[in-house]
C-alpha cells in the first residue's frame, strides 16, 4: 500500500536548547547539552547590563565549571550545574527572588562558538 498521493510532510520540531534554573541547580536539556558538543566542562559569561549569561563549552581550568558526564549504561543522562552560587547569578541578573519549582529559559545556540546565549531580561516581569 502506497501514500496517498497530496499528502505533505510535517516538518521535524528539533527542540529548541534551554535551562531550567532552579534555586539550587541549573539543569539543562539535551539539545543544550548537544549544542555545547557534550563537553565536560563549561565558562559560565554574564552581561550585567544586557541581562544575559552564556555557556561555553571548554577545557578544564580554574573557571571552568563541571558540565557533561556521559551517563552509566542504563541510566539517564541528567546535565546539571550544582550550587546556589550559580543559581543565584541567574536570578540576580533576572531580578528574581524565587524560581518556585523552576524555570525554563530558551536559548540562542551559537555553534561556530560551542555556546549559547540565555536572556534574562524579561524574567523579572513574569515572575513579580
Amino acid at each position: 500500500m502506497a501514500l496517498p498521493k497530496g499528502l505533505n510532510i510535517v516538518p521535524g520540531d528539533k527542540e529548541k536548547p534551554f535551562l531550567t534554573l532552579c534555586n539550587t541547580y541549573i539543569t539543562f536539556s539535551k539539545s543544550a547539552v548537544e549544542a555545547l558538543g557534550k563537553s565536560p566542562f563549561v565558562h559560565m559569561y554574564q552581561d550585567v547590563e544586557k541581562k544575559i549569561v552564556a555557556f561555553q563549552a571548554c577545557e578544564e581550568d580554574m573557571d571552568a565549571r563541571v558540565f557533561y558526564k556521559p551517563p552509566k549504561e542504563g541510566k539517564q543522562s541528567i546535565t546539571r550545574i550544582i550550587g546556589k552560587k550559580n543559581s543565584q547569578i541567574l536570578m540576580d541578573l533576572a531580578g528574581i527572588d524565587d524560581c518556585g519549582s523552576g524555570i525554563r529559559i530558551y536559548g540562542e545556540p551559537l555553534l561556530e562558538d560551542s555556546a549559547i546565549l540565555f536572556p534574562l531580561a524579561n524574567l523579572g516581569k513574569d515572575h513579580d
